[in-house]
């Protein structure tokens, strides 16, 4: 997959999930990522729903990726899982 840099922040761009520069968005599978604050994602689909959200998260182990999936009649995200690689984390809740 070629990703290239654009300074829109819905386009496709190079993904650094250490990077604390402008919002950027990354595609896989289907699945849209927006960087919403720092730390934090919103998982979107073609047709704009929202599926979730993947949070970063460091500590002594390193970095992790949980991914929450919305459950919309309840308002709520449910924790689906840590990943260590943001793909993972994607790909989970994706595939739900």
């Amino acid at each position: 997959m070629t990703l290239t840099t654009l300074t829109h922040p819905t386009v496709a761009a190079p993904f650094d999930a250490t990077a604390n520069g402008p919002d950027v968005a990354r595609h896989r599978t289907g699945l849209n990522l927006v960087r919403v604050k720092e730390d934090l994602w919103r998982a979107t689909v073609a047709d704009g729903r929202i599926l979730g959200h993947i949070e970063r998260r460091n500590d002594a182990d390193g970095t992790m990726f949980i991914a929450k999936r919305l459950a919309p009649q309840s308002a709520r995200f449910h924790t689906l899982g840590e990943f260590w690689r943001i793909d993972d984390a994607m790909d989970c809740l994706h595939s739900l």
